[in-house]
């Protein structure tokens, strides 16, 4: 808050370009966040905040419950807690392997036909991997909600 960065910095950060930093920035700087001061060089004036303190995540899949782990423990990057969400007629292999849900810290649901939903396992919550994905997954929710309401 209040610091001095480069574009370089933002760059650096985001794993971005250069025209993409600077076009967030703009975003940034319009939002009210902040400032350009010139020779590439912007000064932050306002925190921003989060637009969902706690984001869960649901994989659903038919009956493929391996590939839902991996994409489920991918969205452990943005989310506070994930979920994968079976079919509960395809559901056995799903059950026989609880423990790796345990392991990755996953949730378990299973849905029949009429839709009644059963939790196999409850991940608990946990801190996002990455604090700059939980900030991308909120800027994405707040445009999404914003554009609704418009």
């Amino acid at each position: 808050y209040r610091k001095k960065f480069t574009v370089e910095q933002v760059r650096f950060l985001t794993h971005s370009t250069k025209a993409t930093a600077v076009s967030k920035l703009k975003e940034f700087e319009k939002a009210g966040f902040c400032i350009n001061l010139g020779d590439n060089t912007w000064k932050k004036i306002k925190q921003p905040r989060v637009f969902a303190n706690r984001i869960i995540a649901i994989e659903a899949k038919l009956k493929n419950w391996k590939r839902a782990v991996y994409q489920a423990d991918r969205y452990k990057d943005f989310a506070h807690q994930s979920w994968v969400l079976i079919d509960e007629f395809y559901s056995g292999p799903a059950r026989q392997n609880i423990e790796k849900f345990k392991k990755y810290r996953i949730g378990l649901l299973t849905m029949n036909q009429d839709g009644k939903i059963q939790k196999l396992h409850d991940p608990g919550f946990t801190q996002p991997r990455s604090e700059y994905a939980n900030w991308y997954a909120n800027s994405y929710l707040a445009k999404s909600t914003l554009n609704e309401v418009l």
